[in-house]
């Protein structure tokens, strides 16, 4: 009679300690996975918001610095330029340009006129706090001659 040859294999509770330490690494690489993906879509929210604020502050300094004359009353800027005239609305919510409207939570609006706080009337310079006061814009023009004139 032949002896059968014993065929060199891992038993089976060699198969199930791999089996649920594999479980148990798949399971840790998902939930770091998970992590870092939260923090990913964090990043992104808070960059997309600062994006935004960074384009209402590029767009009040284009159109104050063409601007011969800026008025403020009520939240509303009239601006003045020599071949074009432009309103804004500050609303608390987003900023409103004829057509275009661009979300911003504004806090509070200063306006200033010859480096003095002013309610209404021309104005050279404007301060914004938006976002739970962590963000500030500061816009402001050369005033024209007109408006030292008067």
């Amino acid at each position: 009679m032949s002896k059968a040859k014993k065929i060199p294999a891992f038993s089976i509770q060699e198969s199930l300690v791999v089996l649920v330490i594999t479980v148990v690494v798949v399971g840790l690489a998902f939930s770091v996975l998970r992590l870092i993906n939260g923090q990913m879509i964090g990043m992104q929210s808070a960059l997309n918001e600062g994006m935004q604020t960074d384009k209402v502050e590029e767009l009040l300094w284009i159109r104050f610095n063409k601007a011969d004359r800026v008025y403020f009353q009520d939240n509303k800027l009239e601006l003045e330029g020599v071949t074009r005239n432009h309103t804004l609305l500050l609303n608390r919510t987003h900023l409103v340009m004829e057509q275009d409207s661009l979300p911003i939570e504004l806090d509070s609006v200063r306006a200033y006129f010859k480096g003095k706080p002013t309610q209404s009337g021309e104005i050279d310079a404007l301060e914004l706090f938006c976002n739970n006061g962590l963000r500030q814009i500061f816009v402001n023009k050369a005033n024209a001659a007109t408006s030292y004139l008067n």
